[in-house]
């Protein structure tokens, strides 16, 4: 149970925009990995506290809003996780449905993968309705896949 409570701490801690709690949490050679929905790849495992720390740096403000829950099995944690934001300069508004599973080893974390749902982080677009032919088409595509390049 204490690891529980700890990873628990270290995300609230991170969903204040403090990022110590959870780097303290983590194995010099932690192993980092990103994966997107679906089809959609991340991009690959990375070893070291340094990626954890550049993967949330780089999120910044842009997380207006977090609801958040958590799970225990042997040894993992997850947290699961919902997110609604907005980009700064476009004004794009976005939500989420997100899992940070979290693998412990003697009180620290060997391994974090974040697992997001990128197709419904553009779901909410705003913008032009445009027509369902294939020029259109390609051209929404192009801007959301414009818009999850930013938040990745």
């Amino acid at each position: 149970m204490g690891d529980f409570i700890a990873v628990r701490r270290a995300v609230d801690r991170l969903l204040e925009g403090v990022l110590g709690p959870l780097l303290r949490l983590l194995s010099d050679d932690v192993e980092f990995e990103v994966t997107g929905a679906g089809d959609l790849p991340g991009p690959g495992a990375t070893r070291g506290r340094e990626s954890v720390a550049d993967y949330f740096a780089a999120l910044g403000g842009l997380v207006a809003f977090w609801q958040m829950d958590y799970t225990a099995r042997g040894r993992q944690v997850i947290a699961w996780g919902a997110e609604q934001f907005t980009l700064e300069g476009c004004g794009l508004e976005g939500e989420s449905e997100f899992a940070l599973v979290f693998e412990l080893a003697g009180g620290m974390v060997t391994r974090l993968e974040v697992i997001e749902d990128l197709r419904a982080e553009t779901s909410s677009w705003d913008g032009p309705d445009f027509d369902s032919d294939d020029a259109e088409s390609s051209r929404r595509s192009q801007a959301s896949s414009r818009a999850v390049a930013r938040l990745a």
